[in-house]
């Protein structure tokens, strides 16, 4: 299933970031509801200091915020405690029933 994903840094932490999620099945623009913490890979890709190599950050619980909104953020992240610009990308990963789930989105943001 090939999904639309718009997501933004809501809460950026000492050293954890809040995210927001909004899923879409791009077929029909409807809500993908039901979706759990393991459909969710979130990756820094850009830190201050460097590219990173796609490391994979661990993530807090996911909860449903209204239908195909999630909300969820990253563990404690060693590396992404300094000051500057960092980008992510969240991927969605396994499968809904039986059909695979496919998409991606790219959040940036900066820390003050």
């Amino acid at each position: 299933m090939k999904l639309e994903l718009s997501a933004a840094a809501v809460n950026v932490g000492r050293d954890a970031v809040g995210l927001t999620v909004s899923v879409l099945n791009s077929a029909d623009g409807t809500p993908v509801t039901d979706l759990q913490g393991r459909n969710f890979v979130v990756a820094a890709v850009q830190i201050p200091s460097s590219w990173s190599s796609y490391k994979k950050l661990t993530l807090g619980p996911v909860r449903e915020l209204a239908d195909g909104v999630y909300s969820f953020s990253t563990r404690s992240a060693s590396g992404m405690q300094h000051k500057g610009r960092y980008a992510l990308l969240v991927t969605m990963a396994g499968t809904k029933g039986w059909a695979p789930l496919f998409g991606r989105e790219m959040v940036e943001f900066t820390r003050p």
